[in-house]
């Protein structure tokens, strides 16, 4: 029986063997610098984080106490979340979003400690003032489409109605109305963007069905389901719930298998042929993969368990972190007892891998460093801005710095500037440089710095940049434009049709990665 036991464990996933942890509601998003991770703690409510100086790889830490400093609005246990994010060449932002006790919406500003890998607060804001009423079980997704379009986040009002709230720097949040009117909608929202406003929200529908709405250059929301479609030409957000039914003579070419309609999350990435992938975590707690290829949506047959582990619970919460730049793409939930890594890049499966607890390279921080850290998201939660920010304190990427290798380099620089002393006391008595009290001052300009500029602008990350902006220390956004890239969209087409995107000829579906179900 021992020798049983012990055959047993050997087969156990890895991470089986480490910590234990208890996830709810999940969220992920892609920067410059790689995906990065949202968890909340199912026992405690607090939102933990993957180290926002992990680079390709999330850190998330064992210890439960690191979590995000959400200090003005304390997020409720079970509450849905979103985030979006983005790396400005000098530090990484985040911008999250989830519902507080009281049920509203609330949207908290975050920036990074570099040295600490911990998220610093710069302000938390109610962004669901005068909105409709928000369902308290309704999901979260958000959106981020650069300076000029800003955010869009999308929840479910008391009536299940699918809503839209934005923010731009001229209209600061506000509702921007409905994007299905059908009232029979699940819980669990996913939603994506490529380019030039091309949004795409899905939901369930039903037990049977998945809702998807897409934004065309009409300005409307065009309502489409599948497997099985809706009746009538066009179902778009004018379309009263009364009229919105599905076809029940229609054929159909599959069915979402392990699906009841109320999954636990949905996930939905674009690749850079314009691809969409939507992912669950169904009945049967195994992974599922849909995708839209020449406009029709198909089921692909699952991947191997080394690639797709099973989840540790039926209708798990997941996430997802794309760039359809480059066809990246991530998938996280939790197997084994840890939170898993799913590696989708370019349409291959790697295989899965649980996420790091620490940077086995990097130096840990001094107690010094992690007191000035706490005070600093303290200060902001408080009043704002932090005492860093309002200083002006830029701080440098440090990663992958070993402590020995450290201390020689700091040894090194003391060495390097007792001898530009020396020498500018030198040159002091053969009289250049300028002397305070008999004493050589070298003056060194500081360039200026501000924590808040370059506000999200994912076009800016691909193209060279548009514009900066950034909130004040009001909590105002301003900003300031600069000349466009060629190619931005900048009015909408006589013509409906999709919103245009940039179509490539690699997929990430095809090409023998994915295997259409049968």
């Amino acid at each position: 029986m021992a020798a049983m036991s012990f055959r047993i464990r050997a087969l156990l996933p890895l991470w089986l063997l480490a910590g234990q942890v208890s996830c709810g509601s999940m969220a992920a998003w892609w920067t410059d610098l790689g995906p990065s991770l949202l968890v909340q703690d199912e026992e405690s409510g607090n939102i933990r984080y993957s180290l926002c100086n992990s680079q390709d790889t999330p850190i998330l830490p064992e210890d439960k106490t690191i979590t995000a400093p959400l200090f003005k609005y304390k997020p409720k246990n079970g509450t849905a979340l979103a985030g979006t994010g983005w790396w400005d060449h000098q530090q990484t932002w985040a911008s999250i979003f989830y519902q507080d006790e009281g049920d509203d919406i609330i949207n908290s500003l975050l920036k990074c400690d570099t040295n600490t890998g911990y998220w610093l607060n710069t302000g938390d804001w109610i962004v669901s003032d005068g909105a409709p009423s928000i369902s308290n079980s309704t999901g979260l997704a958000a959106v981020l489409l650069g300076s000029n379009d800003g955010y869009r986040v999308y929840y479910h009002d008391t009536n299940n109605t699918l809503c839209q709230l934005g923010y731009t720097s001229d209209t600061e949040w506000d509702y921007k109305g409905s994007v299905s009117h059908d009232g029979k909608l699940g819980n669990a929202i996913a939603a994506a963007w490529s380019k030039n406003k091309n949004i795409t929200v899905a939901t369930p529908k039903d037990g049977e069905n998945i809702e998807v709405s897409r934004f065309f250059d009409d300005n409307l929301w065009h309502v489409t389901t599948f497997p099985r479609p809706l009746s009538g030409n066009l179902t778009t957000n004018a379309t009263n719930a009364t009229d919105i039914s599905l076809n029940a003579t229609s054929a159909l070419n599959f069915t979402l298998p392990a699906w009841d309609g109320a999954p636990g999350a949905l996930g939905l990435g674009i690749d850079k042929a314009a691809t969409r992938s939507l992912f669950y975590i169904g009945t049967d707690a195994e992974l599922y993969q849909l995708a839209q290829v020449d406009g029709q949506w198909r089921a692909y047959a699952r991947e191997n368990a080394t690639q797709w582990p099973r989840a540790d619970a039926a209708k798990a919460p997941l996430a997802v972190a794309y760039d359809p730049q480059s066809s990246s793409l991530r998938v996280f939930y939790q197997s084994g007892g840890q939170v898993v890594q799913l590696h989708g890049d370019g349409g291959s499966w790697a295989a899965a891998a649980a996420l790091p607890n620490a940077n086995s390279t990097a130096a840990k921080p001094t107690p010094s460093s992690s007191a000035s850290a706490d005070a600093s998201s303290t200060a902001g939660a408080a009043g704002g801005l932090s005492t860093g920010a309002k200083a002006g304190v830029g701080v440098g990427v440090s990663l992958g710095v070993v402590a020995v290798g450290g201390m020689i380099g700091a040894l090194f620089l003391l060495r390097k500037r007792q001898q530009r002393r020396d020498a500018a006391a030198e040159a002091a008595t053969m009289g250049g440089g300028s002397t305070v009290g008999g004493s050589t001052m070298v003056q060194t300009p500081v360039p200026a710095y501000s924590p808040l500029s370059g506000h999200p602008d994912y076009a800016s990350q691909q193209n060279g940049g548009y514009g900066h902006g950034g909130y004040d220390a009001h909590g105002n956004w301003t900003y300031t434009p600069v000349e466009k890239p060629p190619g931005e969209l900048d009015s909408y087409a006589p013509a409906v049709h999709e919103m245009p995107e940039t179509r490539m000829h690699h997929e990430m579906i095809g090409e023998g990665h994915y295997r259409e179900a049968p």
